[in-house]
């Protein structure tokens, strides 16, 4: 590993400190919810209850990618970590989508004489809420970062729109406390518009990952950078690489002086294996070939010419 944590010890403090902060949410929404008398808070006590589903989820399959590769899967569980990440995103948009829709019905109804004032209560816990689903988002979003686990990143991301979320139930509880109770719906349905906007966002990274997108054009050109500085590269011949599940596949080839031995092209095949690794550390494989070439001046000249292309 090339991190300071495995991906099985984030993984641990990850769901504990998960699953611990959305059953406490989800007891004193629930609670606060039905003494205040807030719909708002009793949904929100709702959506903290799917929390918890979506952290096993995530468990599941961050647990299952991470194993060693065997006979079976020759090249590891990998995909399984984007999967989660497409699933997590569903039902994050599922989440958005049904906030969305019941704001809508309640502006449509336009009738708030039989709305209900929430109680000061409700207010402190949706302001509880705020504040623990932000700490909630920077800390997983941290370790899904130290790893670059991707279904970890999504959770993160989930953290942050319950947050969203509840501070449309701290408007909507204060609005209504102000005599503004239209506040709570039109609240929410801007808030579920960001909560879409982040689902399709994951959803489409996790799909590019599963169908092997191509590495973007910073990222090829880096790596070039990285082959032509080692000694007896002459020139770059080709760059490929992809994005497979949390890492990188690279296929790549350079010209060396035809006059080289076979032991000496091999060392610099290594030693531009070594770089690449050390310096791009998401790259998990890389697959390096050497070309040869006739060490004269119109090589030399060519080679050159690749250089600054």
């Amino acid at each position: 590993m090339r991190t300071e944590l495995s991906t099985e010890t984030c993984l641990k403090k990850v769901s504990l400190v998960d699953l611990a902060g959305n059953v406490f949410l989800t007891i004193i929404k629930f609670a606060a919810g039905t003494l205040a008398n807030s719909a708002a808070l009793l949904s929100d006590a709702v959506h903290s209850a799917s929390d918890v589903f979506s952290t096993l989820v995530m468990y599941v399959g961050v647990k299952v990618s991470t194993k060693e590769p065997n006979k079976k899967y020759p090249y590891g569980y990998g995909k399984l970590e984007s999967v989660t990440a497409i699933i997590m995103s569903m039902i994050l948009f599922s989440a958005g989508a049904g906030i969305g829709i019941s704001g809508i019905q309640k502006i449509m109804a336009g009738n708030s004489d039989n709305l209900t004032t929430p109680g000061v209560f409700a207010l402190i816990v949706a302001l509880l809420s705020v504040a623990i689903k932000e700490g909630m988002f920077w800390y997983i979003y941290r370790f899904g970062k130290s790893v670059n686990s991707q279904a970890m990143l999504a959770e993160a991301w989930h953290q942050r729109t319950d947050a969203l979320a509840s501070i449309g139930s701290v408007v909507g509880i204060l609005g209504a406390r102000l005599g503004f109770p239209l506040l709570d719906p039109l609240a929410a349905i801007i808030i579920a518009v960001f909560i879409l906007k982040t689902a399709l966002s994951i959803f489409a990274e996790a799909v590019n990952k599963i169908i092997d997108r191509a590495i973007d054009d910073e990222l090829k050109g880096q790596i070039k950078q990285i082959i032509i500085s080692v000694e007896g590269v002459l020139a770059v011949h080709s760059v490929r690489g992809k994005y497979t599940a949390d890492s990188i596949r690279v296929d790549a080839g350079f010209y060396i002086n035809s006059e080289m031995t076979v032991a000496e092209a091999t060392e610099i095949k290594e030693c531009v294996k070594y770089k690449l690794l050390e310096e791009i550390p998401t790259i998990s494989y890389c697959m390096i070939n050497a070309y040869p070439m006739k060490n004269s001046a119109a090589n030399r000249k060519a080679a050159l010419k690749k250089k600054l292309d």
